[in-house]
């Protein structure tokens, strides 16, 4: 599994950069990010990390909502997606524990905004 997301997250960055910069793959990059998190939300939890699984719904579900992707939606990706390395890089498995309800309540607030 490490192996694997550390693949789709690397594409993730990458796509997330080509949001930022603002440049004219941007809307590829939405594509792009809308359907990583889609793949990752459905087999974090085959592999154990469900956490991955609802940070990735979260990403997808926000996604549909927006109407705009300015910088604070950039910036509503970019936190979700920091959490999921940070959970892969602890190796969070389940739903992480005290320190995983932490990190999804913070999370929860920035989806909460969108959705």
């Amino acid at each position: 599994f490490s192996e694997w997301i550390a693949d789709d997250m690397k594409r993730l960055d990458k796509a997330l950069s080509e949001l930022i910069g603002g440049g004219p793959d941007r809307d590829a990059a939405l594509v792009t990010v809308s359907e990583l998190v889609h793949e990752v939300r459905g087999l974090g939890g085959t592999f154990g990390y469900d956490l991955i699984s609802v940070i990735a719904d979260q990403v997808f579900r926000m996604l549909e909502k927006f109407d705009t992707v300015g910088p604070e939606q950039v910036a509503a990706i970019r936190v979700h997606l920091e959490a999921m390395k940070l959970i892969v890089a602890e190796r969070m498995t389940g739903d992480g524990g005290a320190p995983g309800r932490h990190v999804l309540a913070g999370l929860q607030g920035v989806y909460r905004k969108y959705v």
